[in-house]
């Protein structure tokens, strides 16, 4: 059976059919739910009361989650340039090839006024976080871990590499300086990883990229992000298998964007693509299950917490608006500031240079709030859909390059209905211990009970 997210939603609490024992119980515009047994009339009733309790709290909390401007994080790019070409990148091959460098002093000065910025915000106590991102951030390694030690009494600092330049002692300063590092790697083959990443030294990258993974040795800080083509759908379920020998917590597995033309070329069929991944799902709650060693795969995690606690999610691709230019921003290796690192390869989107400009400016800058007024409720096919504040209809980015129009549906619409159907399946068999971080289940309270 499958989830007819389309069927009209006719009262405020509207019944989806998800099998043969559940009703799903959902008022899509609060994303308010519940579970009932086929035929559970006191169930339903009792959803009911507890709805017509909380909906109009939940309209609120849910209104002021979408649509405060709240910036916690910026994605510095320390470097446009990229050792590596692989050929689905949303950077342009124009960029990689002849981007610019910051200095150490360009950089400082992005950290200053970054701390400027942060200064007036309230955090709750957090420190602002500063994602070293790329092309290849490491191609300047000096300066990123200059950066990382000048600055880690005010910033939380992550980084996103291919790994191939990390060395042992890169691992050991950055598991110190308790660094969240996101590590490349999309298949546990080394001929599909180097076909599709191009890093020097084809499979010899490959061995170093695993090298660095297993120096890690269990960092909670750790992920591995894998982008998903139609060049390694199949092997997702088998490189969950890998990771999790690798003492990997959590997997990133994102559908290829296709923003740029030359992407789409690689885009997995949703329908296989909802299979595979499906089966890493399933993979990777059965090694959890068992082994008692959590390997989560993050973004389904996320997903899940937009259901379960769409306030808790903490990756802003699955809400509208996003959080591009909203709850974070880019920099490019030249300054240039806008929204997601996603637009890099798109005219148009600057905010502003932070070398001459301010963090403030980019924020209300034309780019900025065009990317925030993209929500669902624009978008003709979504505004209707049973799912449409589970999912968001990512990404602004992708559909500007894709279409042209940035208020149109994803290209992965039917992935994300049949995600969103398996995370209630998953939550109906009571596995939601084992697709969340420990952390995030400590931290979630209770507003009202799941009806059963």
């Amino acid at each position: 059976m499958t989830v007819d997210w389309t069927a009209p939603a006719r009262r405020a609490l509207n019944t989806y059919e998800l099998d043969d024992r559940w009703d799903i119980l959902l008022d899509p515009d609060r994303v308010f739910w519940a579970l009932a047994a086929r035929n559970a009339n006191g169930a339903r009733a009792e959803a009911a009361a507890v709805h017509s309790r909380v909906a109009q709290e939940l309209e609120a909390r849910l209104g002021q989650f979408r649509f405060t401007t709240h910036v916690t994080a910026l994605y510095v790019n320390p470097n446009d340039a990229c050792h590596a070409d692989c050929r689905y990148c949303y950077i342009p091959p124009d960029i990689r090839r002849n981007g610019q460098r910051m200095t150490r002093t360009q950089l400082e000065t992005v950290l200053q006024k970054a701390e400027g910025y942060f200064s007036g915000s309230d955090l709750a106590g957090r420190k602002p976080v500063i994602i070293f991102h790329g092309s290849e951030p490491l191609v300047v390694k000096d300066v990123v871990f200059w950066a990382i030690e000048r600055y880690s009494s005010g910033f939380a600092f992550g980084l996103q590499t291919d790994g191939v330049l990390l060395t042992e002692e890169d691992v050991a300063f950055l598991r110190e300086k308790r660094v969240s590092v996101g590590i490349s790697l999309d298949s546990h083959d080394p001929r599909v990883h180097s076909y599709l990443r191009r890093a020097p030294g084809g499979e010899r990258a490959f061995a170093r990229t695993v090298g660095a993974i297993e120096a890690f040795d269990g960092y909670p800080g750790l992920n591995v992000v894998t982008t998903i083509t139609k060049h390694n759908v199949h092997g997702l379920a088998d490189l969950i298998g890998f990771l999790h020998e690798r003492k990997v917590p959590v997997a990133l597995m994102n559908p290829v964007r296709v923003t740029q033309p030359y992407a789409r070329a690689y885009q997995p069929d949703c329908d296989v693509l909802l299979e595979a991944f499906t089966q890493a799902v399933r993979r990777s709650l059965d090694l959890s299950e068992r082994s008692g060693q959590p390997i989560l795969i993050g973004n389904f995690s996320n997903l899940v917490l937009a259901i379960v606690a769409p306030e808790g999610r903490r990756l802003m691709c699955d809400i509208t608006p996003c959080g591009g230019g909203r709850c974070f921003l880019a920099i490019t290796g030249g300054g240039e500031m806008i929204p997601c690192g996603e637009f890099q390869g798109l005219a148009g989107f600057s905010g502003g240079n932070i070398f001459r400009d301010s963090v403030e400016d980019a924020m209300g800058s034309a780019p900025f709030q065009q990317v925030r007024e993209r929500i669902v409720e624009r978008i003709e096919k979504c505004r209707d859909c049973a799912i449409r504040h589970i999912c968001g209809a990512p990404c602004p980015a992708e559909a500007h390059g894709f279409g042209g129009d940035m208020l149109q549906p994803s290209p992965y619409c039917e992935f994300y209905k049949g995600i969103v159907e398996l995370a209630f399946r998953l939550i109906a068999q009571g596995k939601i211990h084992h697709l969340l971080r420990d952390t995030a289940l400590k931290s979630l309270h209770v507003d009202y009970c799941l009806v059963r």
